[in-house]
């Protein structure tokens, strides 16, 4: 653990540990993720213990998810009763034979992959999961991958926030680095939206053969040993005799 913590974490770590389960709480409700990286870093240095990083996140994140199940459970399904959207339900009764079946693995790979939560449920409570199913899914998956994420965290941040803090402008340089080789891949990859990969492959492809090369490349070295067969011999005529058993060759 580091002696001297910078001055957020600092102040973080004085707060009470009450104010603290509290702010990270709600801060999953933004961004679920970032909460939890935040808090494995502030676990990984002393300035939140483990019952309250794993508490505040996990229950944090599983609320969250409830919250997603109860909103389109008690807030969309009910517009699936206008006349508009009636002509949709033989659809709907479909899909949600399909989640009934399929829908306990479906939950579990998306706690896995970030950006799939959302949709999927939202889906979930549309398509109407039985609330006990959807309840002891999620929180399992939501215990285990808060664990893991914490231990990954707390494992790998200490050494690294050690290290980057005994770099000073080394770690900042580094920081930098890594921005502009972001940056370069950024306009590199808009630069090459419009163009054709298969085209831009063979023409770069003709290069590798020397048949495809222009003349004025291929004959350059040809013209430069010339020029110094010219110089070594004492001759500027000499390239000509290409073949001394000919006349004039």
């Amino acid at each position: 653990m580091s002696t001297t913590l910078p001055w957020p974490i600092q102040e973080i770590g004085s707060w009470p540990p009450l104010v603290q389960s509290l702010a990270l709480f709600l801060s999953t409700f933004v961004l679920e993720d970032a909460a939890v990286l935040a808090a494995g870093t502030l676990l990984a240095v002393g300035a939140l213990t483990w019952p309250v990083a794993f508490g505040a996140s996990f229950l944090g994140i599983w609320m969250g998810d409830i919250g997603l199940y109860a909103i389109a459970r008690f807030g969309g399904r009910p517009w699936l009763q206008k006349p508009v959207l009636r002509r949709f339900q033989p659809r709907v009764d479909a899909s949600e034979r399909w989640f009934q079946d399929r829908g306990t693995p479906i939950l579990i790979l998306s706690r896995l992959i970030p950006g799939t939560r959302l949709p999927m449920y939202l889906a979930a409570g549309f398509l109407r999961v039985p609330f006990v199913r959807f309840v002891w899914i999620t929180g399992a998956a939501a215990l285990v991958w808060t664990a893991v994420l914490l231990w990954l965290i707390g494992a790998v941040g200490a050494p690294l926030f050690d290290y980057l803090t005994s770099l000073k402008r080394g770690g900042w340089a580094l920081v930098g680095i890594l921005g502009i080789l972001w940056g370069t891949f950024f306009l590199l990859r808009r630069m090459l939206r419009g163009v054709n990969l298969e085209q831009l492959s063979a023409r770069l492809g003709r290069w590798r053969r020397w048949e495809f090369w222009p003349p004025w490349l291929f004959y350059a070295p040809v013209a430069l040993y010339c020029l110094w067969l010219a110089v070594k011999h004492r001759g500027l005529a000499l390239p000509t005799a290409a073949n001394p058993a000919m006349y004039s060759g």
